[in-house]
């Protein structure tokens, strides 16, 4: 995995998410590679997505973007944060 230019050993290909139990719990933990796998491929099933929304707040930086994204019509906000 390339991590703003530190390598880390292994890739997300190393661990199959069909590998090991969907379900973990505190007896049998996941390992970060599994969640990073499990997320990567959950992201990556939603395909392309239309939002509306207010960008309340946005920072960007040499190598980093954070922002808040609030919902029109309810209290809900997502804070986002992108580093390359």
């Amino acid at each position: 995995m390339d991590c703003g230019g530190q390598s880390f050993g292994g890739e997300l290909s190393d661990f199959s998410v069909s590998d090991a139990s969907k379900v973990s719990s505190e007896q049998s933990p996941w390992p970060v590679s599994r969640l990073s796998a499990t997320l990567k491929d959950w992201i990556d099933r939603l395909g392309y997505l239309w939002i509306e929304g207010e960008l309340a707040s946005i920072k960007i930086g040499p190598t980093s973007m954070f922002g808040e994204l609030r919902d029109l019509q309810q209290a809900v906000k997502i804070n986002a944060k992108v580093l390359s």
